[in-house]
């Protein structure tokens, strides 16, 4: 290694801000082993600077192929995803915002209050009070209508939770909107139908597939004396009088286990043993495979039909008799049935 001018080393020595100063590549050229530790130097730096770059690509590469990878879940997620900033103002907006609404995701985006907007003026209530409650109650959900630029309604399933990130920091609300109107229908048509079935002037009866009973309306327990608590869970055998021929019943399960409908009379017994009369209309319920998975029993009370059927029968009897007497002589009996 060559010496350095004593110039250098007074300038290093002393500290002489002022003294003159040689050039770099002068001092530099002077000193090949400097110069040959600056290049390494140098050439190590930035061969970390190219690591750091290369990773950085990585890294940038990975965020960007994860982006688009969430990007596409939440584009072609079939219920309207939503992401809301703290000023409910939102950031993004899915495509199937449209199809629920009629808006494109633009219009939600550029104004803020369209959502509410759109929404039934009777739910308005719902929506504002849920705004309310979504930092303290998280994944709750309310359903409101919205209505589409055509006038039709749209029933909504609306659920969302706040976004927060590693530091605490409240980002907005995260959350989804589904299309429920035809589960609203279903429901009113349920509605509807469980009415007339508890209202219904018959008696309603539906068992699973093994018999055990699963519902009875009201006029089952009305007839019967039995509450539905009482007869859940067991067999209708429980309302067999022993009149009934063990056949009849054979033939019944057969039919019915068959996929067809059974009808016929039944004498049965109530909770306080008297007997009584019904038809019964008893049919397989069948899901979308064709499988059988419950028995229905429509039944109605025809006790005062058998007594009048009876009474006329007995009636008939007394004029057959009566009429083989007028064979021998005719007796005449005043109103109290007695002989003249």
């Amino acid at each position: 290694m060559g010496s350095i001018p004593l110039s250098w080393k007074a300038r290093r020595k002393k500290g002489l801000a002022n003294a003159p100063k040689e050039p770099l590549h002068q001092a530099l050229s002077l000193h090949p082993a400097r110069l040959d530790r600056t290049r390494r130097g140098v050439c190590k730096a930035y061969a970390r600077l190219r690591e750091k770059v290369a990773e950085l690509e990585t890294v940038q590469k990975e965020l960007q192929q994860s982006a688009v990878k969430y990007r596409i879940i939440a584009d072609f997620t079939y219920d309207w995803e939503f992401w809301l900033a703290p000023d409910n103002q939102f950031i993004y907006c899915s495509p199937s915002c449209q199809r629920v609404t009629g808006y494109p995701p633009e219009a939600f985006i550029q104004e803020a209050t369209l959502l509410e907007r759109i929404i039934h003026p009777d739910d308005l209530g719902i929506y504002h009070s849920h705004l309310g409650e979504h930092l303290s109650e998280t994944g709750k959900q309310v359903e409101f209508r919205v209505i589409r630029p055509d006038g039709s309604i749209c029933w909504l399933g609306h659920v969302c939770q706040p976004v927060i990130d590693r530091d605490g920091n409240f980002l907005g609300v995260r959350g989804s909107n589904r299309d429920i109107s035809e589960r609203k229908k279903a429901e009113v048509t349920l509605r509807k139908l469980s009415r007339a079935v508890a209202q219904s002037p018959t008696s309603i009866l539906i068992t699973d597939v093994y018999g055990s009973i699963e519902y009875v309306n009201p006029k089952f327990c009305s007839l019967t004396g039995y509450t539905e608590a009482e007869v859940a869970g067991k067999n209708p055998r429980i309302l067999k009088s022993g009149k009934t021929p063990p056949q009849e019943y054979e033939q019944l399960w057969r039919t019915i286990a068959s996929g067809k409908e059974w009808q016929g009379e039944f004498c049965n017994r109530k909770k306080n043993g008297d007997l009584y009369w019904e038809m019964a209309f008893i049919s397989p319920i069948l899901d979308d495979t064709g499988s059988i998975t419950h028995y229905l029993a429509v039944k109605e009370d025809i006790t005062q039909r058998k007594q009048a059927e009876e009474a006329l029968h007995n009636a008939n009897q007394f004029n057959l008799q009566v009429t083989q007497d007028a064979a021998e002589g005719v007796v005449v009996f005043d109103m109290q049935l007695r002989c003249k």
